[in-house]
């Protein structure tokens, strides 16, 4: 497991010494407002890094399951639970370089750089985390974008939908353009994909502006009635227009 597991800048027994410190002096004064503010801020904190805590070791687990979506999403909690603790950032960085994803990894950790501060423990971690990820990024080969592109599309057609969708998308620029421009690879659409999960059909939706040109049909679930509304929305709009078949379940 990575060493940063449960690290979350938080030191329980420096907390405790503070608190009673503070909580004495404060008692001794009579300064009950004081008393009252002191303990709602260590309760506050203890929530948080118990929060941040648990969160961190469900994505560690997701991630190691290949459930990167769930994991990437408690990732993200993290850093918006406690942005000023290092800790979210290296499981993100972590998850998207465990992907191949080295740009986004960079991103992560370049963006970190800029908020934590040098004398946080970790600190080196996300700088050693960047590099990695750089280091990593220059020596990747990407085949898609070496190949003919007719045997690029034959490789695609064989991916399953949720695949080509959030699996592929996200790779790199060129990925997308490849993708999104292949017209036999989005003759049928869903907003229900086996294994789709609700972040990913809300992905899928945002897609279909740059993909509704080449449907011809078309099936929406409305179980997710947010991103089913959102199909019927680009259909008003006009971006199905070779649609020749409707299927609402």
């Amino acid at each position: 497991m990575h060493k940063t597991t449960t690290q979350c800048q938080f030191d329980s027994m420096l907390v405790r010494t503070s608190y009673h410190d503070n909580i004495v002096t404060a008692c001794a004064d009579h300064n009950y407002s004081q008393v009252v503010d002191v303990s709602t801020k260590a309760i506050t904190y203890i929530r948080q890094y118990k929060l941040v805590e648990a969160l961190n070791i469900r994505a560690h687990a997701y991630g190691h399951k290949g459930y990167f979506d769930k994991a990437t999403q408690d990732a993200k909690r993290m850093i918006k639970y406690a942005p000023e603790w290092s800790i979210g950032y290296l499981r993100l960085g972590n998850l998207l370089y465990m992907q191949g994803k080295q740009s986004a990894a960079i991103i992560v950790y370049e963006e970190a750089l800029k908020k934590i501060s040098k004398q946080d423990p970790d600190y080196q971690q996300l700088v050693q985390g960047k590099k990695k990820a750089e280091d990593e990024n220059e020596k990747r080969v990407d085949m898609i974008t070496m190949l003919p592109i007719d045997l690029v599309y034959d490789i695609f057609q064989y991916l399953p939908e949720i695949t080509k969708v959030v699996g592929c998308i996200d790779v790199s620029k060129e990925w997308r353009e490849k993708i999104t421009q292949n017209q036999e690879l989005w003759d049928t659409l869903s907003d229900n994909f086996d294994g789709c999960d609700n972040e990913s059909a809300v992905l899928i939706s945002r897609l279909v502006p740059h993909i509704a040109y080449h449907v011809n049909n078309v099936t929406i679930s409305m179980e997710n009635k947010k991103v089913g509304n959102t199909y019927l929305e680009y259909m008003e709009k006009g971006h199905f227009e070779r649609i020749k078949n409707l299927t609402l379940t």
